[in-house]
């Protein structure tokens, strides 16, 4: 599935493999294309905001996150922090760039594991009172 973008916000999500689909798809990869084409730009230490891609393109920020995402997960080394986007320079920063997103990855694991447990040991405050059970 992919995500239609309107009026620069996220919209709804197409089948991307049908022919109805084809004039959307097409602007989606041309969208991919121009990101990629501008991330690359930023190297040498440069990077550039997720915000300022989506004002270049008129697209919401987490339309640019969704589109670094699949940049990444294709191949392309596309690093990402708290200055922004950029392209890796060596194999070296990309590696570390990667170990930073399995370092969050793990993170967010463990979040949830907590929240998990800690839902396990307070079941009471999903119980309804027996009265209300009745009603």
């Amino acid at each position: 599935m992919i995500e239609l973008v309107t009026e620069g916000k996220p919209g709804k999500s197409v089948d991307p493999s049908t022919a109805a689909n084809l004039e959307a798809r097409a602007r989606y990869a041309k969208l991919h294309l121009k990101v990629l084409r501008l991330i690359i730009r930023h190297r040498n230490g440069a990077h550039i905001k997720g915000e300022k891609i989506g004002e270049l393109y008129s697209i919401h920020p987490r339309v640019v996150a969704e589109i670094v995402g699949h940049l990444r997960r294709s191949g392309f080394c596309v690093c990402s922090g708290d200055e922004g986007y950029c392209y890796a320079d060596t194999l070296e920063q990309w590696m570390e760039d990667l170990e930073k997103e399995k370092g969050r990855g793990i993170s967010i694991l463990g979040r949830v594991s907590e929240s998990r447990e800690n839902t396990v040991n307070t079941p009471e405050i999903f119980d309804e009172p027996q009265s209300e059970k009745a009603a």
